[in-house]
C-alpha cells in the first residue's frame, strides 16, 4: 500500500532526504565513527604487540585497517567503496553483540558461583543455591 505521507512524493524523493538537521548529524557521526574505528584498531594492534590477544583481536585489526584505509581513499582520492563501510558496520554490530553476550549473557547472570563463607558474616549464597534450598527447583 502506497501512502504519500510515509513514502513521500515519487518525483521528489523521500520526505527526509534533504533535511538539513539529518545531514548535519550524518556529518558528525561519520567522523565520530572514524575516530572510534581508529581507536579500536589501535587497541587491537596494542593487544597483538603485547601478546594479550584473543581469537578476535586479529580480525578486529584487519577490519579496522581495511575500513580506515578506505576512509582515507575516499577522503584524499575520492574513491568510494560503500560495501566496505557496510561490512565494517555489520562486523561491529556482530562483535558488540558477542561482547555483550560474553559479559552480560544468561550464562553470566545465572552461573553458580563458588560457595564460601565471608569472614564475620553470613555465608554468601548464590541464586541457584537459594532456589535449590527453598524447593523452587529440583
Amino acid at each position: 500500500m502506497y501512502t504519500k505521507k510515509f513514502w513521500g512524493n515519487p518525483e521528489l524523493g523521500p520526505p527526509l532526504a534533504g533535511n538539513p538537521m539529518l545531514l548535519r548529524y550524518a556529518k558528525y557521526t561519520r567522523w565520530g565513527g572514524t575516530t572510534v574505528g581508529a581507536y579500536s584498531t589501535f587497541m587491537a594492534f596494542k593487544d597483538i604487540g603485547t601478546e594479550n590477544q584473543t581469537f578476535l583481536t586479529v580480525p578486529d585489526a584487519v577490519v579496522g585497517i581495511g575500513s580506515l584505509s578506505f576512509v582515507g581513499l575516499k577522503h584524499f582520492a575520492g574513491v568510494k567503496y560503500p560495501i566496505v563501510g557496510k561490512l565494517a558496520f555489520f562486523y561491529g554490530v556482530a562483535r558488540l553483540s558477542y561482547d555483550l553476550g560474553v559479559h552480560y549473557g544468561p550464562s553470566k547472570l545465572f552461573a553458580p558461583k563458588p560457595f564460601h563463607f565471608s569472614p564475620g558474616g553470613p555465608p554468601n549464597v548464590n541464586f541457584y543455591d537459594y532456589m535449590l534450598n527453598s524447593g523452587l527447583i529440583d
